[in-house]
């Protein structure tokens, strides 16, 4: 057998390749990209990472048909999916606590997608409240009552569903 080569062995130089001046990057050799003062700890924006102790961890697990019958009739109950019954099953028993799982909407995606515009709406008409009473009421009164047309819509709207 042959011996692996050596990761860390610096490759030999060839015949061609000729040494680079101070001050002039070589052919051969990447640019250094980004900031090299920045650290990976001074990225701004983005999500937050999240703490360790919130993250998931996957566990497959394998049931017998009898089982997963049984935990698929108790999922259907509470609206969960298996996976989220079964985790909290499994929680339960061993924190020996009873484990609350979250509730399913009842409403439609049309439902839903109607109370997302209704609760821009409600933001937007609040922050033209906050404006009028920085700027003055005469600034904004135009456009709080186009923000009110639109609201009486949607909610004319969701009456009719």
């Amino acid at each position: 057998m042959h011996p692996l080569p050596d990761p860390s062995a610096q490759p030999s130089a060839s015949p061609n390749d000729v040494p680079a001046s101070p001050g002039v990057a070589s052919s051969n050799q990447p640019e250094p990209t980004g900031n090299p003062l920045k650290k990976a700890s001074d990225k701004k924006g983005g999500r937050p990472a999240k703490d360790p102790q919130e993250k998931l961890t996957k566990v497959t697990m394998y049931v017998s048909p009898r089982v997963y019958v049984r935990l698929y009739e108790g999922a259907g109950v509470l609206e969960v999916t298996i996976s989220e019954f079964a985790g909290g099953l499994v929680e339960g028993l061993l924190t020996r606590r009873k484990v609350k799982f979250p509730k399913r909407s009842h409403l439609t995606l049309a439902q839903e997608n109607q109370l997302t515009q209704l609760a821009g709406g409600v933001n937007n008409l609040n922050q033209l409240a906050r404006a009028a009473n920085r700027d003055g009421y005469a600034v904004a009164a135009l456009e709080v009552e186009k923000v009110c047309d639109e609201l009486r819509g949607l909610l004319s709207k969701m009456a009719r569903l």
